[in-house]
C-alpha cells in the first residue's frame, strides 16, 4: 500500500520542480568519480631512478631502485634503502607519488589514499539516515556539500601526507547519499526504478570527464582544484530547489509534514533496529536475502572498483583507459532500464556477473603485448559489470520486505564500501608483484556473485511482502510473491500458483 506522501506525489503529477531535484543530483554524481577514483591520476605508480648521496662509493644499484650497496671496508659490501628517488615526469609533472615520496617501502600509501575514503564511507552509510531524519534532508545535504567541497579544496594546498589522508577520510565521511534519497523521495512512484537506474548515467559521464580532466592537467594539486571547485556550484539548485519546492508544496504542507512525521518515526526505529541487527537475522528467508546481497554487492563493488584501478595494469594508456570505461558505463546503465521492465531482475543480472567473469578471465592469457586486445575486453567486463551492478541495487530493494528495507540497503552498502576499501590494495599492491592475481580474484569473484544468486525468486511485477513474517521461502519460488495466513503463494509460471508449506 502506498504512502500517504507517495499518493500526494501521484496526484501532484511530475513537473518542472522533479526535473530540478534530478539535475542537481545528476550534477553531483557528475562530480563523485574523480574524488572516489582520485588515486589513479593522483597517486599513480611512477617509474623511480634511486639516487644515492654519494655516487662515488656506489658499487651498484637494486633492479628496484629501492636500495643501493656500497663497499665498506670494516664489513664489506652493505646494501642500503633509497632515501631520495629520481621521478620519471614523462607522464604526470607533479603526484602525490612523486611529491611524498610514495615508492618502495611506502608504496602501500598510495593503496591507503585511495583505500581511506570508501573506508570512511562505511561509517557514512550507517548515520545518513538518522541524520537525515534528525535535522531534515536540505540542512544534511547542504551543510555535509560545503565540508565536502571544503575537504577537496584544502587538499590542495596541504603539504603533509598524513593531513592529506586526513581530510580524505573526512571527505568519505560526509559523502552521504542523502541528495541521492531525496530525489527518490520527490520522485513519483511510477518513475522511481527509471530515475534510480538513471542516475548513473551522469557517473558515467564523469567518469569519462575526469579521464579527460587528467590529461589536460598534469599536476596533482591544480588537478584536484578543478575537479573540487565546481562541487561548490551544487549548492545554488539546492538553495532554489528548497525556495521552489516549499511554493509548489504550501497549499498540502501540512498533510505533508504529518507524513513525513510517520516517515520520520518508522524510519528512526528502523536505524536503531538496523544497530541492533536483530530483525535481518529472525528468520531463515531473510537471513539468506540479506547474506546473499550482501555478498552480491560485495562482489560488484569489487569487481567494478578493481576495473576502474586497473589502469595501468590493463592498459598504457590511463588516460584513453579511463574514459573509454566510463563509456562503458553508459550502456551499462541506459540499456538496463528497458532490460529488466521487460526480462525481468534475475536473470539479466547473472548473465552481466557471467559475461564479465568471462572476459576477465581471459585477460589471464592474453599477452600484454596485445594491447587493443587487452583493452577491448577490459571494456566488455566493465560494461557488463557495470549493468549487473545496478540491477542488484534495483533487485535487493525489492526483495526486502518494506519494514527492514532500510536494515537490509544499510548492510549491503557496507558490504560495497568494505569492497572499495580492499579493492586499492588487490590493484596497486598485489598487481604489480603478480599480474595475473587481480584478473583471477575478479573472474572468480563475478562467477560467484552470479551463483548466489540463482536460489532467489523473481520479482518483475510481483507482490512485495511488507512484513518479515509474509516473506515465502527462498528456493522455493519463481516469483516473489507474499505470505498469506499459514502458507506462502509462489508463483511458478504465469498462470500457474503452488502453494509451499
Amino acid at each position: 500500500m502506498a504512502s500517504e506522501f507517495d499518493e500526494l506525489l501521484t496526484r501532484l503529477g511530475t513537473g518542472r520542480w522533479n526535473f530540478l531535484y534530478f539535475i542537481a543530483t545528476s550534477y553531483w554524481y557528475f562530480l563523485i568519480p574523480p574524488q572516489t577514483f582520485s588515486g589513479v591520476f593522483l597517486a599513480p605508480s611512477v617509474n623511480v631512478t634511486c639516487r644515492p648521496p654519494d655516487l662515488d662509493s656506489v658499487l651498484r644499484v637494486a633492479e628496484d631502485s629501492c636500495s643501493y650497496f656500497v663497499n665498506k671496508s670494516s664489513v664489506g659490501v652493505v646494501e642500503i634503502p633509497c632515501t631520495e628517488w629520481i621521478y620519471d615526469d614523462s607522464i604526470y609533472s607533479s603526484t602525490l607519488t612523486s611529491d611524498f615520496g610514495l615508492v618502495c617501502a611506502e608504496a602501500y600509501n598510495r593503496a591507503t589514499y585511495q583505500s581511506i575514503y570508501t573506508f570512511a564511507a562505511i561509517f557514512s552509510s550507517t548515520h545518513a539516515g538518522y541524520l537525515a531524519d534528525k535535522f531534515g534532508r536540505k540542512p544534511v545535504v547542504l551543510i555535509t556539500q560545503v565540508i565536502y567541497a571544503a575537504t577537496g579544496i584544502a587538499m590542495c594546498f596541504a603539504n603533509s601526507f598524513p593531513l592529506i589522508l586526513a581530510l580524505r577520510f573526512v571527505m568519505g565521511c560526509v559523502n552521504l547519499p542523502t541528495i541521492y534519497i531525496l530525489t527518490m523521495e520527490v520522485c513519483e512512484v511510477k518513475y522511481r526504478s527509471v530515475v534510480g537506474i538513471l542516475t548513473g548515467l551522469p557517473w558515467a559521464f564523469g567518469t569519462m570527464a575526469w579521464g579527460g580532466m587528467a590529461y589536460l592537467i598534469r599536476d596533482w594539486r591544480w588537478l584536484l582544484l578543478s575537479v573540487s571547485l565546481p562541487t561548490l556550484l551544487v549548492l545554488l539548485p539546492l538553495l532554489c530547489l528548497s525556495f521552489f519546492a516549499g511554493i509548489i508544496f504550501f497549499p498540502c504542507q501540512q498533510t505533508e509534514n504529518e507524513t513525513r512525521n510517520k516517515e520520520k518515526e518508522k524510519h528512526r526505529r528502523n536505524v536503531w533496529s538496523f544497530l541492533k541487527v536483530p530483525t535481518l537475522c529472525s528468520t531463515r528467508p531473510i537471513r539468506t536475502i540479506t547474506v546473499i546481497f550482501s555478498l552480491n554487492l560485495f562482489i560488484s563493488a569489487l569487481v567494478f572498483g578493481g576495473l576502474n584501478l586497473s589502469a595501468t595494469n590493463y592498459s598504457a594508456d590511463p588516460f584513453i583507459y579511463t574514459m573509454l570505461g566510463g563509456l562503458m558505463e553508459v550502456p551499462g546503465y541506459s540499456l538496463t532500464a528497458p532490460l529488466i521492465n521487460r526480462v525481468g531482475r534475475k536473470w539479466p543480472t547473472i548473465l552481466g556477473y557471467f559475461m564479465s567473469g568471462a572476459t576477465i578471465f581471459l585477460l589471464v592469457f592474453v599477452p600484454s603485448e596485445m594491447t587493443w586486445l587487452v583493452m577491448t575486453l577490459a571494456m566488455v567486463g566493465k560494461m557488463c559489470i557495470s549493468g549487473a551492478f545496478m540491477i542488484s541495487i534495483v533487485y535487493m530493494s525489492e526483495m526486502f520486505p518494506t519494514e527492514v528495507r532500510l536494515q537490509g540497503v544499510g548492510a549491503t552498502v557496507m558490504a560495497c564500501h568494505v569492497a572499495a576499501a580492499i579493492v586499492p590494495f588487490i590493484t596497486d599492491y598485489l598487481g604489480p608483484f603478480l599480474p595475473w592475481a587481480p584478473s583471477v580474484i575478479f573472474c572468480v569473484s563475478s562467477a560467484v556473485a552470479g551463483v548466489a544468486l540463482l536460489p532467489l525468486p523473481e520479482t518483475l511485477g510481483a507482490a512485495m511482502p511488507d512484513t518479515v513474517q509474509e516473506m515465502p521461502d527462498v528456493g522455493c519460488c519463481t516469483k516473489y510473491r507474499r505470505r498469506e495466513g499459514n502458507s506462502s503463494l509462489c508463483i511458478v509460471n504465469k498462470g500457474e500458483e503452488m502453494e509451499a508449506k
